[in-house]
C-alpha cells in the first residue's frame, strides 16, 4: 500500500493516496490481531520482501498524517502495535539519531492509541450511559487523560534527555544531513511539548480558538528558527513587505519525498496556533520554501491552507501586530480537509468555535 500511495501523493491525488494508506492499516491490523491465523488471506509468507515491524514503522508515520490532516477514525482505530507496553523505568540509550527517531514516534503513537480509546470512552459514556453513572464515568476519564497526559511528558523529557547524552558522547562531529536530522527531532520535540502542556483536564482543548496558544510565542518563534535552518535560509525582518521577501529567498528547493515526518505539520500547528503576525508568516514561508512531500503532507498544498487560515482570522481587522490583536470571536477553530479521489482538489472546511460567530463554518476550494 506504501508503494501505491507514493505515486498517488507526488501526482498530487491526495483523497486515493489517502484511500491506499488507510486500506493498508486495515490488513496490518488484522495480521497483528491474528498472527497465527492460517485461514486468513492476509498471512504473510515466510519470507516476506521486507520485515512486518518495518512496513508497521512506516505507517505508524503514516496513520498520524491521516488522522491529522482528515480525521480518517477508521485509519485511528487501526492498532499496528496491539503489544507494545512502554517500561517507564527502563533505560532508554540512544546509539544513533535514527534510534531517536524511531522512539519518538512509538512515543506519539502510544500517545495517539490511548488518546483515541479515551475520547471513545468518553463519547460511549455521554451517549448510552445513565446520567449519574455517566458523571462518574466521565470524571474517571478526566482523571485517565490527565495521567496520560503526565506520563507522556515524562517520557518527552526521558527522550530529550537520552538524545542530550548521545550527542555529548558522540566522538564524530555531525555531518551537515546529520545536523538538519537532529533539528528535524528538536523541532517535533517542542511541537509536542507543546501540544501536551496546554492539554485541559477534561482532555477537550481546541487547536485554534482558545487564546491559551498565545502564551507558546516564544517557543513557536524557536520552533520557526529550527524551521529556517532546516530548509536553509535566515528570517527577514519583516515578512509584510513583498521586497524584503524577494530579497532574501532562496533558490528554488528540489521538489523531496519522504514518508519521515519532517518540518510541515510541526510548522502548519505555528501557522495556525500562534496569532503572531510575523511568527507565524515566517512560518507559512518555510512551508512554501520545502518544497517537501512527507507521505500525504505537501508543503506547498499545507501552506496554502495556512494561508487562507491567518487571512480568515484577519480579514476586517485594522492592524495585526500581535496575538492580542486577533480576539477570540474571529478564530479559527478546527478545520476539515476533503480530498478529491482523482483530482488535484480539495475543499477545506474552517470551522469557528461554537462559543463565537454560532459555530460558523466557511468553506474553500484548493487547486494544486
Amino acid at each position: 500500500m506504501c508503494v501505491l500511495a507514493k505515486p498517488k501523493a507526488m501526482r498530487g491525488q491526495y483523497g486515493s493516496a489517502i484511500a491506499h494508506i488507510t486500506s493498508g492499516l486495515k490488513i496490518l491490523d488484522e495480521l497483528r490481531a491474528n498472527p497465527f491465523d492460517k485461514s486468513t488471506a492476509l498471512s504473510k509468507g515466510r519470507m516476506p520482501y521486507v520485515p512486518i515491524d518495518v512496513v508497521c514503522g512506516l505507517f505508524t508515520r503514516l496513520q498520524a498524517q491521516i488522522i491529522v490532516t482528515v480525521h480518517r477514525m477508521s485509519a485511528a482505530r487501526a492498532n499496528i502495535w496491539p503489544e507494545l507496553v512502554i517500561e517507564l523505568d527502563r533505560p532508554i540509550v540512544f546509539h544513533s539519531l535514527a534510534d531517536a527517531r524511531e522512539t519518538l514516534e512509538i512515543y506519539t503513537y502510544y500517545y495517539r492509541q490511548r488518546n483515541m480509546g479515551l475520547q471513545a470512552e468518553r463519547t460511549k459514556a455521554e451517549q448510552h450511559s445513565p446520567f449519574t453513572r455517566s458523571i462518574e464515568l466521565l470524571n474517571g476519564l478526566s482523571h485517565a487523560a490527565v495521567a496520560l497526559r503526565d506520563v507522556s511528558i515524562s517520557l518527552l523529557d526521558r527522550w530529550s534527555t537520552a538524545l542530550d547524552d548521545f550527542l555529548r558522547e558522540r566522538s564524530a562531529p555531525l555531518t551537515d544531513r546529520e545536523r538538519r536530522a537532529l533539528a528535524v527531532l528538536q523541532l517535533r520535540k517542542i511541537d509536542c511539548l507543546i501540544s501536551l502542556d496546554i492539554f485541559e483536564p477534561a482532555g477537550q482543548a481546541e487547536a485554534g480558538d482558545n487564546v491559551d496558544w498565545d502564551k507558546y510565542c516564544g517557543l513557536f518563534e524557536k520552533m520557526v528558527t529550527l524551521g529556517e535552518s532546516i530548509v536553509g535560509f535566515s528570517p527577514i525582518l519583516s515578512p509584510f513587505h513583498p521586497s524584503d521577501a524577494a530579497s532574501s529567498s532562496p533558490l528554488p528547493t528540489p521538489k523531496t519525498f519522504s514518508l519521515d515526518l519532517g518540518i510541515i505539520a510541526a510548522m502548519f500547528n505555528v501557522a495556525v496556533r500562534c496569532r503572531d503576525p510575523h511568527i507565524r508568516r515566517r512560518a507559512v514561508r518555510v512551508l512554501r520554501t520545502s518544497a517537501a512531500q512527507e507521505g500525504v503532507w505537501n508543503s506547498a498544498v499545507v501552506a496554502a491552507i495556512a494561508d487562507k487560515w491567518i487571512e480568515i482570522e484577519e480579514e476586517g481587522l485594522d492592524v495585526v501586530s500581535s496575538c492580542a490583536d486577533v480576539p477570540a470571536v474571529v478564530r479559527v477553530s478546527d478545520f476539515l480537509p476533503v480530498f478529491d479521489g482523482e483530482e488535484p482538489t480539495a475543499s477545506v472546511y474552517y470551522r469557528h468555535s461554537a462559543a463565537f460567530n454560532a459555530g460558523g463554518v466557511r468553506k474553500e476550494v484548493f487547486r494544486w
